[in-house]
């Protein structure tokens, strides 16, 4: 009998310490998630995001403070061209209502299709107030959503690998002959 109870109490102390381990595990990996970006690799997801909405990027500027690209749709019926903005921040740090309404003021003046401002801080809560009357999209990444939004074909892998920040140049848009 007391063979019996020194099994069972084994048993119990072992799924005790496993139980303990599978969650000193589960917290190491959450604290092993990176909470930020580095600024190149900011840059290169904000390449890749526009190149896998199907843009094609002709211009681009790189400062200490932003990247601007400007990309083109390069669809006969869609085209247009789109002014994009990448605020990089050190950490979630707000974007002042300053500079969004700069860049508002620049897609304005470009006579773009549509601005694509990005960061890795955050928007303002009164964000929709600010933008409504341009055609501006709003995007605040983290690296656990750009893992989400990253695509997972072979092929948009290996261009993910190391994007260039060079214009994609050479882009002729086919014709469908109506005979």
């Amino acid at each position: 009998m007391a063979v019996f109870a020194l099994v069972g109490l084994s048993l119990v102390a072992g799924f005790c310490l496993l139980a303990l381990l599978a969650l000193t595990d589960q917290k190491s990996r959450r604290a092993a998630k990176r909470t930020s970006f580095d600024r190149k690799e900011f840059d290169d997801f904000c390449v890749i995001l526009v190149r896998e909405g199907g843009l094609r990027i002709v211009e681009k500027n790189r400062t200490p403070e932003r990247l601007d690209l400007v990309a083109k749709n390069p669809a006969p019926l869609f085209g247009g061209e789109y002014l994009v903005r990448g605020l990089y921040r050190e950490s979630r740090e707000p974007i002042p209502v300053a500079e969004i309404l700069e860049f508002s003021e620049s897609v304005s003046q470009e006579k773009v299709l549509k601005g694509v401002l990005i960061t890795n801080g955050t928007f303002p809560p009164d964000l929709s107030t600010i933008g409504e009357s341009k055609p501006i999209e709003f995007l605040e990444i983290t690296p656990s959503s750009a893992d989400k939004l990253r695509p997972s074909s072979p092929a948009s892998r290996a261009d993910r690998s190391s994007p260039s920040l060079e214009p994609q140049r050479g882009y002729t848009p086919r014709r469908r002959s109506t005979s």
